[in-house]
């Protein structure tokens, strides 16, 4: 493994297990849940895309560090994204869905 693959797989992990905590604590009625170190859910997103013609899109993480989305479009479920250089992670589970239906309705 290269150190931007193995960065970058450290931090999606790190960021897919938050998310799965999020998502858990949303299924059990939580409105806006804290996991920590991550904080209030709320808070977490750089970004939100939910624009015609796009696919829906979160992005977590900040400039200068790894770019780390969950995206979704209308022929996929939702997915976990990590880009880091020529690096590339992928992750996939329903909890996703959940968690980026938090941000953006897709009715």
């Amino acid at each position: 493994m290269t150190d931007s693959l193995e960065m970058l797989t450290e931090m999606v992990e790190a960021v897919d297990g938050a998310i799965a905590a999020y998502a858990a604590l949303l299924e059990a009625g939580e409105a806006d849940p804290v996991v920590p170190p991550f904080g209030r859910l709320s808070e977490w997103p750089s970004d939100v895309v939910s624009e015609t013609g796009r696919p829906y899109t979160v992005v977590l993480s900040s400039p200068g560090g790894p770019h780390i989305e969950v995206v979704a479009d209308g022929r996929w479920p939702a997915r976990l994204n990590g880009f880091w250089g020529s690096s590339t992670l992928s992750r996939h589970g329903d909890y996703l869905s959940i968690f980026l239906d938090y941000f953006i309705s897709r009715g």
